[in-house]
């Protein structure tokens, strides 16, 4: 029988056969090995691992760097919009871990900000032409697509809360991880959880 499996280091999904539960195979993705393990049919979008988190961040950021419009489509980006904020959080997460944070929280609250001009792929479109001028049969629609992504610019205040509430955060704290999700509103996926020195990471490293 056919079931969903999922490489635990990029999140990538693929299909697989009873036989090949519970062998370790190399992610034709991102080539890191992981296990085969079913996981649910409708995992929810608030399950996250940190080494996902870390990949769609990545990817989100190269991405961000080569947009060349103010407004892009979001069909570019690597997981939806609030999966994408989500990972930034989980993120500098690790980088605090790692002593890093302070020199990376600046550009994350910018990428948030960045997040909010990916758009559906038609209006960014509209958007972007600048041939529609005041008085086009276009121009409020237009206007409208603006002033709407404008809106989304509270994920600013959220991510920069996040990062304050973050600093008072001890990483020698064994329940470190556990509050970080709780405050990213972020569920560990069973995957992760099972990964062999996984929590000894979290606990130890």
């Amino acid at each position: 029988m056919n079931f969903k499996t999922s490489c635990i280091s990029c999140g990538q999904r693929f299909e697989a056969t009873d036989e090949h539960a519970g062998l370790t195979i190399i992610c034709p993705n991102c080539e890191e090995e992981f296990i085969v393990e079913k996981i649910p049919d409708n995992l929810p979008e608030s399950y996250m691992s940190i080494t996902e988190a870390t990949t769609i961040t990545e990817c989100f950021t190269n991405v961000l760097a080569d947009k060349k419009t103010t407004f892009a489509p979001i069909s570019l980006l690597p997981a939806s919009k609030v999966r994408v904020f989500k990972a930034m959080m989980l993120w500098l997460a690790r980088l605090k871990k790692d002593g890093l944070l302070d020199n990376a929280s600046s550009v994350v609250a910018t990428a948030v900000v960045g997040l909010n001009f990916f758009i559906d792929d038609n209006d960014c479109f509209l958007a972007n032409d600048n041939s529609i001028k005041e008085g086009h049969q276009e121009y409020s629609r237009k206007m409208n697509i603006i002033l709407n992504a404008g809106i989304e610019l509270t994920n600013r205040f959220e991510v920069d809360a996040f990062i304050d509430e973050l600093k008072k955060l001890s990483t020698d704290d064994p329940l470190y991880w556990q509050k970080v999700y709780t405050l990213a509103g972020v569920s560990m996926t069973p995957s992760e959880s099972k990964k062999k020195g996984f929590w000894s990471w979290i606990f130890g490293g």
